[in-house]
């Protein structure tokens, strides 16, 4: 196949003084270099071509060949053949050689030698004979070398000085995807998608003889998908050209280091030392990888190497069947090895494939057991703790946290209480007090995730704990600082959130763990966002939403917590639209995945709330269908009884049908400690009662609580209860009261223009916030104030800009009216809009209430008689 890629690098080559194609065998060099001699031709460059095999390691043999080439070129006219190998060797390379360099030296335009398998007739002597006349030719002749090394005897640093010597090795060689798809779709008689051209690349690493064979398994009719999924280091075809071209070539005690090492990933000499037994692995590992036999350094400093993936995998089946040491015998000293060397991913990879149980679990309890879990690894627990037995796991009781870590994320409270009581038990009476902090730090995460009640004493039970804990326990001390973090800002206290975040930032970069970082960030704005700080709380999350993005991908489970908590602050900042946005990539993932409590709740309530702005019953009564499903299968009742109370509240202020029971919500406690649920309720039967035209009931209810809510700066809670508090002064005819409730919500929303609350509200709020502006002409201007209030008047008057400009029916009853009149029933309407037949009725309830009405044909008629149709 032409390879204009390759050819144009090669065209470089009559720019420099020597060029070199190394590779391993079957990487082309030969085919690549005919493609190139031949352009050469074309172009009426001569060329002179010299293949050499093991037979050409005779210095006086191989100076008569070259001259035989450059002859054949035609441009070492009239050089004779050096007659005498006594005479060559006695005169040494400078005589023997001086007729050829004379004769060259006579040539005019560029010209160029060939010398191919160099590797073959490598030797001293010969070595020696090449140095020098790569140093001696003229300016105008150009020496090409391949081989499957670099070749040894090459003095190379005046020419890389100079800049004359043009390299190209297995990286440049290598097929890449485009190529793949081009030479493979001849073969499958079809195009080859990107996606396919990747996939063959990364199994072959671009290896042309590799891809021949795919080629080859095409042309006899195997589908392309059978071949991806197949095609491998230990297919026949390419065992073969391993066992002629490289395996059988090496001494014994290459053979033994490769086949040992062919489990590992990476291998460098002391792990391979550890796994076969010889001392002298460093020197192995080198010579093989610079006579180009698919052992590749990963780092300048050749400190590890790693051997090609087809290569590899032909020899862990050769492996297998050498009778040698057991497979998992290698795997378990490599487990040793890594563990004993602070290398923790690769120790519990190989301690999971040696499948010895007590082996693996010591291993993930030396490395901490759910410490390990805790810095992302959780996969890898998944799958030990699948063949760790229960008592294994109780006799390590760090391993055992770990299991309980993961059922808790997988929203198993009750079974992760259980298996923590068990395993408290078994260990309370521990003197290590690391273990002791371990598990009430366990105890408060359960908590956490649960959703209950946070307690002082608990959060001071935890600061003391921490408190002994080595200093260089990040782990312990991040997670730790995380729970305080999250405790302060479940308790509205902003400054001891952040202060204790910063500590468990601290902890989690000394741990290199930006999963842990991102948590923080998450922490720290829902702190923010309770004091009304909209604008910080943002740059919070979008600090932890990119860095979730960056580091674990836009579909991770934190990528999907930042956007329900972007979407909050979207919502209050009046973007509905990009909170929908948000939304509809957010519920899916955090309902499927992990995620806690107050996350759950910032996604609803943002979902009602934007239901609810654009009068849509139905989608209010699916979010409350997901609080109910979410609630159950993740065991949150304290979930589902705060968001019982916000669902009341939006839909009563929005005037939509309740998606649930309201007559629970009459009788439930309002003296509770969480302070969330205790102002979610009092604003929920607040907004009832202004519905049921009892103001006096709503006022009695909101003044102590708005004022606990000032008090401790829980100023976006304060500014919601404040508007419903305003509406109810005015309802009771004090309009003073109300314009000071109202100014004093103003002020703590204008600088972060939190504006949604008021615009929630409704034309309810419209004559206090006209009366405001009224009072506000003829006094000294506040500027922004006042254009905050103005924008509050004209966003409120343009939510209900249909119903005032197309008369009192809104869109959505002049639809539903537009169905009556075509004599159609509730479902028929409902399955034309369409809507549920509940959200039907409720329309035409509104519908008969406005035109002062009480069935359907009256409806029709005084419609048709004001014109409304």
């Amino acid at each position: 196949m032409p390879r204009p890629r390759l050819l144009a690098r090669l065209s470089e080559a009559l720019d420099a003084r020597v060029a070199v194609v190394h590779a391993p065998a079957g990487y082309g060099k030969s085919s690549l270099l005919a493609q190139w001699h031949d352009r050469l031709r074309a172009q009426a460059v001569p060329v002179a071509w010299l293949s050499l095999d093991e037979h050409d390691t005779d210095p006086f043999q191989f100076l008569n060949y070259l001259i035989e080439a450059c002859k054949s070129a035609g441009f070492a006219a009239g050089v004779d053949l050096v007659n005498s190998p006594h005479g060559f060797s006695a005169s040494g390379p400078a005589a023997a050689s001086s007729a050829l360099l004379t004769a060259l030296g006579r040539s005019e335009g560029p010209h160029a030698i060939v010398i191919d398998d160099y590797h073959r007739a490598e030797c001293p002597e010969v070595g020696a004979l090449l140095d020098y006349l790569q140093q001696a030719l003229p300016p105008n002749l150009h020496l090409v070398i391949s081989a499957r090394q670099f070749p040894r005897s090459l003095s190379v640093a005046d020419l890389r000085a100079h800049d004359e010597l043009l390299e190209l090795d297995q990286s440049d060689l290598r097929f890449d995807p485009e190529e793949i798809a081009a030479f493979v779709g001849q073969a499958a008689g079809e195009a080859v998608s990107a996606e396919a051209a990747g996939a063959l690349y990364e199994r072959t690493e671009g290896w042309p003889i590799a891809l021949q064979a795919v080629r080859r398994w095409l042309e006899e009719g195997v589908p392309l998908a059978q071949t991806l999924e197949q095609f491998s280091g230990r297919t026949s075809d390419l065992v073969d050209y391993f066992v002629e071209q490289v395996f059988d070539g090496l001494s014994g005690a290459d053979q033994t280091l490769l086949l040992s090492t062919s489990i590992l990933e990476r291998v460098n000499g002391d792990v391979a030392t550890a796994l076969c037994g010889s001392n002298d692995c460093w020197r192995q590992l080198e010579h093989l990888e610079q006579r180009d036999l698919f052992v590749h350094s990963l780092d300048r400093e050749r400190a590890w190497y790693r051997y090609h993936r087809l290569f590899s995998e032909f020899l862990q089946e050769r492996l297998r069947r050498s009778g040698g040491p057991p497979v998992s015998e290698l795997h378990a000293r490599a487990a040793r090895w890594f563990q004993s060397h602070g290398h923790s991913t690769e120790a519990v990879q190989h301690a999971l494939a040696c499948g010895d149980a007590q082996l693996l679990a010591e291993v993930l309890e030396a490395l901490g057991g759910w410490h390990y879990a805790l810095l992302g690894h959780v996969g890898a627990f998944e799958r030990a703790l699948a063949v760790i037995p229960r008592e294994a796991l109780e006799r390590h009781p760090r391993l055992a946290l770990a299991e309980i870590y993961l059922d808790v994320r997988l929203g198993e409270h009750a079974q992760a209480r259980r298996k923590l009581d068990r395993l408290s038990g078994l260990h309370g009476a521990t003197k290590d007090s690391g273990l002791a902090a371990e598990f009430h730090i366990m105890d408060c995460l359960l908590d956490r995730y649960a959703g209950r009640e946070v307690t002082e004493s608990q959060l001071a039970e935890l600061e003391r704990l921490t408190d002994p804990l080595p200093v260089d326990n990040h782990v312990m001390r991040a997670v730790s600082c995380n729970l305080q973090c999250a405790m302060h800002a479940r308790l509205g206290r902003a400054e001891e959130a952040f202060a204790v975040g910063e500590r468990a930032i601290g902890h989690f970069r000394e741990m290199r763990s930006v999963y842990g970082e991102t948590f923080i960030y998450f922490h720290q704005g829902q702190a923010r966002l309770v004091q009304g700080r909209l604008r910080d709380a943002e740059a919070l999350y979008r600090e932890g939403f990119d860095l979730a993005v960056e580091h674990f991908g836009d579909e991770s489970d934190l990528a999907a917590i930042g956007r329900a908590l972007l979407a909050e602050v979207a919502y209050e900042k009046h973007q509905a639209h990009e909170a929908a946005r948000l939304l509809e990539r957010a519920l899916p993932h955090i309902e499927q995945f992990d995620s806690w409590p107050e996350v759950y709740e910032a996604a609803y309530f943002t979902g009602a709330r934007v239901a609810a702005a654009r009068g849509d019953g139905d989608a209010l009564a699916a979010i409350a269908r997901r609080v109910s499903a979410t609630t159950r299968s993740r065991a949150l009742p304290d979930l589902g009884e705060l968001m019982a109370a916000r669902l009341v509240a939006v839909s009563a202020a929005a005037g939509l049908p309740c998606p649930v029971a309201e007559p629970a919500l009459a009788e439930a406690d309002l003296d509770v400690p969480d302070l969330r649920l205790r102002q979610a309720r009092v604003a929920a039967l607040a907004q009832v009662r202004l519905a049921e035209d009892q103001p006096l009931a709503a006022e009695t209810l909101l003044a102590p609580e708005t004022e606990r809510a000032y008090g401790q700066r829980h100023l976006r809670a304060f500014v919601a209860l404040s508007i419903q508090r305003a509406i109810a002064l005015w309802q009771l005819g004090r309009p003073a009261d109300a314009r000071g409730v109202l100014e004093k919500a103003l002020a703590a929303a204008l600088f972060e223009l939190l504006k949604r609350p008021f615009i929630d509200a409704g034309t309810a709020l419209l004559p206090v916030l006209r009366d405001l502006t009224r009072r506000s002409e003829g006094r000294r201007r506040n500027g922004l104030r006042d254009t905050f209030l103005a924008e509050l008047v004209l966003e409120i008057g343009r939510r209900d800009e249909v119903a005032e400009t197309e008369g009192p029916l809104s869109r959505r009853e002049r639809e539903v009216l537009g169905h009556l009149m075509q004599g159609r029933s509730n479902r028929e309407i409902a399955e034309v809009v369409p809507l549920s037949v509940n959200t039907v009725k409720f329309h035409l309830k509104n519908l008969f209430d406005k035109l002062g009405v009480s069935n359907r044909q009256e409806a029709v008629t005084v419609a048709i008689r004001r014109g409304l149709i």
